[in-house]
């Protein structure tokens, strides 16, 4: 009876010591939980931009040479002459090489319908160049000069900021969006009863001016291609944790 007494008293005392465990493992992590259950800091976001208009410096002019021919041969020998006619044209009024830059060139048969019927009618042959001018002043003389030796396709012009010019602009116009940024959040933070605390996340973006296609008349004066101004933007984004 005895040897039967003391194997259950142990029996026994083992089963509590392992409940006794699992309670303390349980206790304690309910209080690790507890730690990680925090709530999420809140958090505002503001947005301010600066933006300021700027006469453009550049242009880009589209022109092109057009063309049939009886066969292929002849129509690609024929615009390779017309468009080597205009490229040098263009580079003695004083444009750079670097600012010629042929857009597309095609070559097709081209047909006629007579009736429900298509009709073979030679072959026609194009190639369209982008011209950048910097001298926005010689905009409406560049475009002439390529009228006048070879070009018989004009698909107008863009005006733009040049991109040194854009990113000057933006390195002086960001502290101003940040300024303004930062007192929009303080405002904001003061109504909701708070203080700002720390930066959490910064985001900048700097817009170009849309390019529009303006469509232009060959002119001996530049007052026939008025500039005008175009926006430049920059904005930025702050978040906060309020406290």
């Amino acid at each position: 009876m005895v040897s039967s007494f003391t194997k259950e008293g142990v029996f026994m005392l083992r089963t509590k010591t392992v409940v006794l465990t699992l309670f303390v493992v349980a206790l304690w992590s309910g209080v690790t939980y507890g730690e990680e259950a925090k709530k999420d800091p809140v958090l505002i976001s503001v947005t301010s931009e600066s933006t300021s208009s700027v006469a453009p410096d550049c242009a880009e002019i589209h022109v092109g040479v057009s063309l049939k021919k009886a066969t292929p041969s002849d129509a690609l020998r024929s615009l390779m002459t017309d468009m080597e006619r205009t490229v040098a044209a263009l580079k003695k009024s004083n444009i750079d090489e670097k600012d010629i830059r042929t857009d597309a060139i095609s070559l097709r048969e081209n047909v006629i319908y007579k009736g429900n019927e298509s009709v073979p009618d030679g072959y026609a042959a194009a190639q369209s160049l982008r011209v950048t001018i910097r001298d926005r002043s010689a905009v409406a003389s560049t475009l002439q000069v390529a009228v006048d030796n070879g070009a018989n396709r004009f698909y107008g012009l863009v005006w733009h900021v040049d991109a040194a010019k854009q990113e000057e602009w933006r390195e002086k116009a960001l502290p101003d969006a940040i300024a303004k940024a930062k007192e929009r959040a303080k405002v904001l933070a003061r109504l909701l009863g708070k203080e700002l605390g720390d930066l959490r996340a910064f985001s900048e973006r700097a817009s170009a001016p849309q390019q529009q296609r303006e469509y232009a008349r060959a002119a001996n004066s530049a007052d026939a291609v008025p500039v005008g101004e175009q926006e430049l933007k920059v904005t930025v984004t702050l978040t906060y944790e309020l406290k």
